[in-house]
């Protein structure tokens, strides 16, 4: 049975991947590696990141083989606070591995998921060890969808700094981006007060 948790629409073709494929994926180690953007806090919350002990049980009772596809880009800060998440729960599972598709280099995946009406990103995609498709998980979970339109509404002048057609790209940008690294540390924030426990709770949806 295919289970979903925040896509709804999933292509009847066959997930462009097999064993080759596979392995010219990037284990995370060699993601991080290769990161030009927050590779840094990448690395720190990939060593801080941890389970509850309720948590780290409910992965290890996984019984069956998973392998998760993952799709991104280094510049996506959800895949920032929720690859780690994904990185503990594959500690603690029995037979689960990862491998990283960076988006802009695999066109073909993209239009996979693009044509399952998933077009954000990070994609984690749970399979099978025949790379059969058990289910998604995209972008973030609902609570945190949640807590950003929250902040979206408390920070109106995000969207008035992206409609003011006066500003260069390179003034935009120079704005914008103090605002964002605020966010990211709010986020982290967030995560540690709750948001990790609505991702892990929603990947073991799919799993269990």
């Amino acid at each position: 049975m295919l289970k979903m948790t925040n896509t709804s629409v999933v292509s009847q073709t066959a997930l462009p991947i097999d064993d080759l494929r596979w392995d010219q994926g990037l284990t995370l180690p060699e993601f991080v590696a290769q990161m030009s953007v927050d590779q840094e806090a990448m690395t720190r919350r990939l060593e801080t990141v941890q389970l509850s002990e309720e948590e780290h049980a409910a992965a290890a009772a996984l019984q069956r083989p998973i392998r998760v596809l993952v799709m991104t880009e280094d510049w996506c800060v959800d895949c920032l606070m929720n690859l780690p998440i994904l990185a503990r729960l594959t500690e603690a599972a029995p037979d689960m591995e990862v491998r990283v598709f960076l988006r802009s280099r695999w066109p073909d995946l993209q239009a996979w998921f693009a044509a399952s009406d998933i077009t954000s990103i990070p994609v984690f995609a749970f399979l099978d060890k025949p790379f059969r498709l058990i289910g998604t998980w995209v972008e973030r979970s609902k609570a945190a969808h949640a807590r950003l339109a929250l902040w979206n509404e408390e920070h109106p002048e995000v969207s008035a700094i992206r409609r003011d057609e006066s500003l260069s790209r390179e003034e935009r940008k120079a704005r914008l981006d103090p605002i964002f690294e605020r966010l990211k540390a709010d986020m982290e924030t967030w995560y540690a007060e709750g948001l990790q426990a609505a991702t892990v709770r929603e990947i073991m949806e799919i799993l269990q």
